[in-house]
């Protein structure tokens, strides 16, 4: 998995409200980041850690993923 690219697919995909994708998105990621695959750059420079990274990216994944639940179960 590339998770820099997953992550930028991830947020194109809620920007344009394909919640399937991005259900399917943030479960891939999130999936990987557990399983202690290296996270992609965030928010600011790379030298803040992987620890500082992989917890933004995981918010990120478990909000995607309950903006798409709750757009798909309505």
């Amino acid at each position: 998995m590339d998770p820099q690219q997953a992550l930028t697919e991830l947020i194109d995909a809620v920007a344009s409200q394909d919640w399937n994708h991005a259900f399917d998105l943030s479960g891939g990621l999130q999936s990987w980041l557990e399983r202690g695959g290296f996270p992609p750059v965030t928010l600011g420079p790379e030298d803040l850690g992987h620890h500082w990274h992989r917890t933004i990216a995981l918010t990120v994944c478990q909000l995607a993923c309950q903006m798409a639940e709750g757009v798909v179960e309505e």
